[in-house]
């Protein structure tokens, strides 16, 4: 298990350094790119049967931060709310001409569209590897959606529920943009015959989606790293997860304690459970956690609780240098 790749004295840790981020990964074959591409296409454009209700109209809406494919911002989140019986409700911010928007109750909570950076890598990653990794948390199993690989261990999600690209891509389709589609199933209440797109549609999709560029590094900083070390940050988020390499989670959920709690019982996720964040990419974002109630990775860093609390309890007992030598660290991710 490794802790860092060697410096790279390219450029700062300021978020300026792009690389080649929101690019094809260079191991896709000519056929993958050409799907690539294609998906992409799909990704910028309206797609067929939106609404009634809908968070935004295009896919790339809600993930461009700081590339096409990369994470949101607060005006396009997605917002849910328990339902009084378990599971969720979903409330859309936009609807079709004669359908009203629903008003979130006061317990609802956003989330910010994740980077998709990457995705293909981790949905490479083996069941058993997240299972021997997942320590004081646990896994959560995948929805059967009917899609290759079959993953059981679920890793997509901020209380995970999805194993594979395709199913988390059908998943968004219809919970963002009420696209009924093949693979997720679900209908919705328009008058266009379900689905409304095809697997084709969505498989072209996936093909964007699961050839995605991971982020590299900038750099490293081997004081910050063994802060990182112990503090006991690296129990959750572990380096590497082959493929996957620096990518920096275990996938699984762990209990993070009644201050990120949003009541929200998601297949097996508890109110207060949440899927361990990749911190690949940390330098390119600009709101953390799930909701993205804090700008600064300092505020991240503190409000973990729970399982969690350990560290954080180690980080705010670390003298100044430790402290600024995690922060440097993370900045490289």
């Amino acid at each position: 298990m490794s802790w860092g790749l060697p410096a790279t004295a390219s450029s700062p840790p300021d978020g300026s350094d792009l690389g080649d981020l929101g690019h094809p990964r260079p191991d896709l074959t000519a056929d993958e790119l050409a799907g690539f591409a294609e998906g992409q296409r799909l990704f910028t454009q309206k797609p067929p049967g939106i609404g009634p209700l809908f968070n935004d109209q295009t896919c790339s809406d809600c993930h461009s931060v700081p590339t096409l494919g990369g994470s949101g911002t607060l005006e396009h989140v997605a917002i849910m709310g328990p339902r009084a019986h378990g599971d969720i409700e979903l409330y859309r911010r936009h609807a079709l001409p004669g359908w009203k928007v629903p008003t979130p109750p006061p317990n609802a909570s956003q989330r910010i569209a994740p980077p998709l950076y990457g995705l293909g890598l981790i949905e490479q990653i083996p069941d058993a590897s997240i299972r021997a990794a997942c320590r004081t948390g646990h896994v959560d199993t995948a929805k059967a959606q009917g899609s290759l690989p079959k993953n059981v261990v679920a890793r997509f999600g901020v209380k995970p529920f999805l194993g594979t690209v395709m199913d988390f891509v059908g998943g968004a389709l219809f919970s963002e943009s009420s696209v009924t589609n093949a693979l997720e199933g679900t209908p919705d209440d328009d008058a266009l015959p379900d689905p409304e797109v095809d697997m084709k549609f969505v498989a072209t999709l996936a093909a964007y989606v699961r050839g995605l560029q991971q982020p590299g590094r900038n750099g490293n900083d081997p004081d910050g790293a063994a802060a990182f070390r112990s503090f006991g940050c690296g129990g959750c988020h572990v380096p590497d997860m082959p493929p996957a390499i620096g990518v920096f989670s275990d996938f699984c959920v762990h209990a993070m304690g009644e201050g990120l709690a949003d009541g929200i019982f998601d297949h097996e996720a508890k109110g207060d459970e949440f899927r361990t964040t990749p911190l690949w990419g940390l330098r390119f974002k600009k709101l953390f956690l799930h909701d993205g109630r804090v700008s600064t990775i300092v505020d991240a860093v503190t409000a973990h609780g729970g399982e969690a609390s350990a560290a954080v309890t180690a980080y705010r007992n670390a003298s100044s240098e430790q402290r600024e030598a995690l922060l440097r660290f993370l900045r490289t991710l």
